[in-house]
């Protein structure tokens, strides 16, 4: 995943981009939005227009989402400007919208210098903009019964999540929670936790499960529970998978997991997804890759007008919180 090389084997020129600049602690919005206008999804793009160049006045949560909407296209506009010389941009306003449309939402303001900034701003800009439910996830739970050994078959549950249920919408944000076996972005959107409880099925239960199975379940009791879940389409070109690295471990202490995720093509149907940006954080400081013309370029609010051409290595891959797919056959 090296920087693509020119016919000379010099190293690919630059994309014709402006950065954001950096403002009081504004790197985890700089990198959002530079992860979502650099390549910008058709339908992302035409929601911004509709919205942004609706007619002013208004109140509430359409005012809100036409001033929004209106400063994401003035900072489209400035970073596909080319690379000529002006005044820096900054994402101040868009903030300050922002906050005052998720402070009416009842969100919190999210920039605490934890790995989550930019997802949770991500999930209120597109709760914002109205950006529709992409995600399509089936959902299975399975038990296993007491006294069953480690041969005991798995029971599945009676649920309007069982496998036999049509998908349900997720929305555009699949998480997946660290450590992870997973390897693959893809990997991770097909999840699979086990875990060992003890429970008991109450009598509503059991007579489901007894109609699920047909027949009547030996014991109402089980010892172990595995839920799967499976993302089976995209409605849309552009989704996002956030990785939950911090957890707990057995002790109840918080940890950052350093799993590396390889952002791999990922084919629903004969739709195929690319990952086209990834963001990071490290060192209380968020970054973004940017993929252009095949190579990776790296985005840093600090420095804004250089990207630099930089390989999508294990080691930066660790840093990775977010990706950002968009549609590649089209």
């Amino acid at each position: 995943m090296q920087p693509k090389l020119g016919a000379h084997g010099a190293a690919a020129a630059p994309p014709p981009l402006r950065g954001l600049s950096y403002c009081r602690n504004s790197c985890f919005l700089d990198s959002l939005v530079m992860a979502l206008l650099h390549r910008p999804a058709a339908t992302l793009r035409a929601r911004l227009e509709e919205a942004g160049g609706a007619a002013r006045g208004g109140a509430g949560e359409e005012d809100d989402r036409r001033a929004v909407a209106a400063e994401l296209c003035l900072l489209l506009h400035f970073i596909h400007g080319g690379a000529a010389a002006g005044p820096a941009m900054t994402c101040t306003t868009l903030r300050q919208r922002l906050l005052a449309a998720m402070q009416r939402r009842g969100y919190e303001n999210p920039a605490d210098g934890q790995p989550r900034d930019a997802t949770e701003m991500l999930k209120a800009l597109l709760e914002i903009l109205r950006v529709p439910d992409t995600l399509r996830v089936t959902r299975r739970a399975e038990i296993q019964l007491a006294g069953g050994g480690e041969d005991a078959r798995w029971w599945q549950r009676a649920s309007s999540s069982s496998s036999s249920a049509p998908p349900v919408p997720h929305g555009t944000v699949w998480t997946a929670h660290l450590p992870s076996t997973a390897r693959t972005v893809g990997q991770a959107l097909h999840l699979s936790e086990e875990q060992e409880v003890e429970g008991c099925l109450d009598d509503e239960d059991m007579a489901g499960m007894a109609r699920l199975h047909g027949a009547p379940l030996p014991t109402p009791r089980y010892v172990r529970r595995r839920d799967t879940t499976k993302v089976v389409g995209v409605e849309g070109d552009l989704f996002f998978v956030e990785l939950g690295r911090i957890y707990l471990d057995r002790a109840g202490r918080a940890r950052r997991s350093t799993v590396a995720f390889s952002p791999d093509f990922i084919r629903f149907g004969d739709r195929i997804f690319a990952v086209v940006s990834v963001v990071c954080h490290a060192h209380h400081h968020y970054t973004c890759v940017l993929r252009r013309g095949g190579a990776w370029w790296e985005y840093d609010d600090r420095a804004p007008h250089h990207l630099r051409p930089c390989a999508l290595s294990a080691d930066k891959l660790r840093t990775a919180v977010l990706y950002v797919y968009g549609r590649a056959d089209g």
